[in-house]
């Protein structure tokens, strides 16, 4: 199968880190991003899986909505299929309202 798109390994290794090896994350928003003059520089691209978003700069021909992953046997992203499947996970009928969640980024610096 051919990747559906060619990260460096630093973001291979973010990504697999923060959403693991073959479970599916999303591109969940499309930044344009442009330099002094105007020009076209990619899109800053919003990977989710709806507790975790990382943001990858400088990415052209992805859309939003596409659903992706990093397989385990070669570090990649992926498209996913819909065929594939992931862990359920259940919890209990005890929740009675509505509840909103904030996201914060993750800075990972190296030292």
């Amino acid at each position: 199968m051919t990747p559906q798109i060619r990260f460096n390994a630093e973001t291979c290794e973010l990504l697999a880190k923060h959403f693991g090896y073959n479970r599916p994350f999303f591109v969940v928003r499309k930044d344009l991003i442009v330099d002094a003059e105007g020009e076209s520089k990619g899109e800053r691209v919003y990977f989710a899986d709806g507790v975790t978003t990382v943001t990858v700069p400088n990415v052209i021909g992805l859309d939003l909505g596409s659903a992706l992953y990093i397989a385990e046997h070669d570090g990649d992203v992926y498209e996913w299929q819909n065929h594939f499947t992931v862990q359920q996970f259940t919890c209990s009928n005890n929740q009675t309202k509505a509840l909103a969640f904030g996201s914060h980024p993750i800075i990972t610096n190296k030292a």
